[in-house]
């Protein structure tokens, strides 16, 4: 709903700064005037003259901007999207049909109090049960984020928030807002959650006080129409939060008045992330590659369960990368493993997982080695057994040398850390290889 919101608002608005009529198409989207479970149905939002495609003269599509990157399926195959503000929508004929994303702020920002009268709550629908002085509200976004590691935020990034806030207040408390209890309650097991209706949700967000909002635009209007916020934060990087070297994803979701919170917990204001990711454009090569497909010479997807978290690593400048799925642990620790995995190229993550093929290969060397040693027929099935576990501490990641401590296995490590955590799988890329 919140992508429909705001080109709702940005047509709105930008029809407002003609002096022009407008209209919303497909407006049962919005579910104006409907009370039902879904659209906007605790608002009577206008919805502009009842027109079809057939009475617009022209048609324009916001410009898009994409650079594909390694990071995820979607950014290989479809490129991220990072597209800026189109100053070309402030010039368009009346009479034009509008498609795009519509998201920046430039669009809308000067028509603030316009707005919040616009998308004014029905009072019947309007929730202060939780507009209390001293209780931040969290707005974890789950659902599809959660099979996506680029978009679903981290467990560090909301304790890194919720450091902030209790800083602010030291009798903070906080209060989780969400689509997905489940994914919540992972993320933040001592935090309270719940999940109302639609209108229940926006309004709790659009009415509290100090607010940690996701990387989803749900919660976008309820923070930029509310009369009651304090502070907001948001993840620096928008939907690439997770995985950005300096791009935003996108360029459009950088607005005043929020606070964004990078990887290590630092804070900046909207005008510094602007600022900075000007810098970034100029010196970056992956601005200077946009739109430019990438070709992949090996490619492989890497899936985890609810219980497991993924660990990366790039060794040598990136000409090396890791990736492993860890059961029962942290993230900090699976990028410790995967380190691992980088520098002691393992050829898998436990001896089960160690092709057939190898093992009789291995055997079968160890025979021969023993043969021409003069050992006795009779025992080189078990010398083969035992030079077999030699090759296993050296080749199997759970059974090598713990690379920071060597008197433990990785095994003993993770053990020690969380019992019964281990690794369950791994990949490993290396640019020299074919």
């Amino acid at each position: 709903m919140g992508n429909q919101l705001f080109c709702y608002i940005a047509t709105r608005c930008l029809a407002e700064e003609k002096g022009w009529d407008f209209s919303i198409l497909n407006r049962e989207i919005l579910a104006n005037n409907i009370h039902s479970n879904k659209g906007m149905y605790f608002m009577d939002l206008d919805c502009g003259l009842d027109l079809t495609k057939d009475d617009f003269k022209n048609t324009y599509h916001e410009k898009e901007d994409r650079i594909y990157l390694g990071n995820s399926n979607h950014d290989i195959e479809h490129g991220c999207y990072i597209t800026g503000a189109d100053e070309k929508l402030l010039e368009l004929d009346e009479t034009t049909l509008v498609y795009g994303n519509l998201q920046d702020e430039s669009y809308f920002g000067k028509y603030r109090e316009q707005i919040k009268e616009w998308m004014k709550v029905k009072p019947e629908y309007d929730n202060y049960e939780y507009s209390i002085e001293n209780l931040c509200i969290i707005n974890i976004r789950g659902g599809e984020y959660t099979s996506n590691p680029e978009l679903f935020l981290r467990r560090k990034y909301w304790l890194d928030a919720m450091k902030v806030m209790k800083a602010k207040r030291a009798d903070m408390q906080f209060l989780v807002v969400t689509d997905d209890i489940e994914a919540a309650r992972r993320i933040l097991p001592g935090v309270p959650a719940v999940h109302f209706d639609l209108a229940g949700d926006y309004t709790v967000i659009k009415n509290a006080h100090y607010l940690i909002l996701s990387n989803s635009t749900f919660a976008f209007f309820p923070a930029f129409t509310s009369e009651t916020v304090k502070y907001v934060i948001a993840p620096k990087y928008w939907a690439r939060h997770n995985v950005s070297d300096g791009y935003w994803a996108s360029e459009q979701n950088i607005y005043s008045g929020f606070t964004y919170m990078d990887r290590k917990g630092k804070l900046f204001t909207a005008e510094e992330c602007r600022k900075e990711l000007e810098e970034y454009k100029k010196n970056s090569k992956k601005y200077q590659k946009i739109g430019e497909k990438l070709s992949f010479r090996r490619f492989e997807k890497v899936t985890k369960a609810d219980d497991e978290v993924f660990g990366t690593y790039k060794h040598l400048g990136g000409k090396i990368g890791t990736i492993i799925v860890l059961k029962g642990g942290t993230e900090e620790v699976a990028k410790d493993v995967a380190m691992q995995a980088a520098a002691m190229n393992p050829i898998a993550a436990n001896r089960e997982d160690v092709p057939a093929e190898i093992v009789e290969q291995e055997l079968k060397i160890g025979r021969e080695k023993a043969r021409e040693e003069g050992k006795p027929e009779a025992i080189l099935d078990k010398i083969a057994e035992g030079r077999l576990g030699k090759f296993y501490k050296e080749s199997v990641l759970m059974e090598q040398e713990y690379h920071r401590d060597a008197k433990l296995t990785v095994a003993q490590y993770l053990d020690s850390e969380v019992k019964g955590m281990k690794v369950t799988s791994f990949k490993r890329v290396n640019l020299n290889e074919d």
